[in-house]
């Protein structure tokens, strides 16, 4: 199966997720909205058990916010690679400055809309899914994916596939 029909293959999934985390008003700097903040971080942990991450955790800095930690420990020999997203959202604002209601994902002339798609929780569910498939056994050249603040880019890094051990 080609690297194009093995991302398609998972964009369903990928996208019902992405719906259900845009669902979450984890608005942390409301402090009426807390407990969503709470249940985004538990969807989080979710998403990468289902993934089968190894290793995840809950941390807290200083009493603050959840963070969600989710480690797929890289194969022997291979370089590890960090990276981040975050599952809050700012908050929406004004109601009428919106088209379409901003807790629930609108597709629109092909593109998807709603707090939270772009910044950060479409990074959040696309970056563990590519951490997992990464680490599968696969024909070709290695795929990576490189993040950078505020923007994400996908780079085919050249080297060639290993199988992980």
């Amino acid at each position: 199966m080609s690297l194009r029909d093995q991302v398609e293959a998972q964009l369903p999934g990928v996208l019902a997720d992405l719906t259900d985390l845009v669902a979450i008003e984890s608005v942390s700097a409301d402090p009426s909205r807390t407990a969503e903040v709470e249940r985004s971080a538990q969807r989080v942990v979710q998403l990468l058990a289902d993934l089968g991450c190894p290793d995840i955790r809950v941390v807290r800095a200083n009493g603050g916010a959840p963070a969600v930690i989710g480690r797929f420990p890289a194969p022997h020999g291979m370089p590890t690679v960090c990276l981040y997203a975050h599952h809050d959202v700012q908050p929406e604002g004004d109601p009428d400055g919106w088209r379409t209601r901003p807790f629930v994902a609108t597709e629109r002339d092909g593109r998807l809309y709603g707090r939270g798609i772009a910044d950060d929780k479409g990074g959040l569910r696309s970056s563990p899914r590519c951490a997992a498939g990464v680490r599968r056994p696969s024909a070709g050249r290695c795929h990576g994916l490189r993040r950078g603040r505020g923007r994400g880019r996908v780079a085919n890094t050249g080297a060639p596939a290993r199988a992980a051990s």
